[in-house]
């Protein structure tokens, strides 16, 4: 019965280290040409701090 376990224990780690890797693969792919063809538009980031009133409540 150990071995059993054993063995369908090894191909689940098996399957989820390939889904792991695929997933990576795929994000890396989507980031190095999504920047290539990426027309951004919009504002540059402001800091939130300069308009932000903080209050200390001593």
């Amino acid at each position: 019965m150990s071995i059993i376990i054993l063995i369908l224990g090894n191909i689940l780690v098996i399957g989820l280290e390939g889904f792991v890797a695929v997933i990576q693969a795929i994000r890396l792919n989507l980031y190095e040409l999504g920047g290539k063809f990426c027309e951004c538009e919009g504002r540059p980031f402001e800091n939130v701090k300069e308009y932000a009133i903080i209050k200390n409540k001593c």
